[in-house]
């Protein structure tokens, strides 16, 4: 039975560090989803400059 114990409170250990690397992920894709959707709106913003500038030089 104590063998059981051990290898229960082991994986509920495991459990725990999978969770907490989900979360990780988790942020980190968050992170990432904020900073292309900055670049995004960056490129958005020049593509709208560059007609801007093309229609005024004509």
């Amino acid at each position: 039975m104590d063998e059981i114990e051990q290898r229960v409170a082991h994986l509920e250990a495991e459990n725990v560090r999978l969770k907490q690397y989900i979360v990780q992920l988790k942020e980190i894709l968050l992170d990432t989803l904020k900073v292309h959707k900055q670049h995004t709106t960056l490129m958005i913003m020049l593509a709208i400059n560059v007609v801007i500038l093309y229609l005024k030089i004509w």
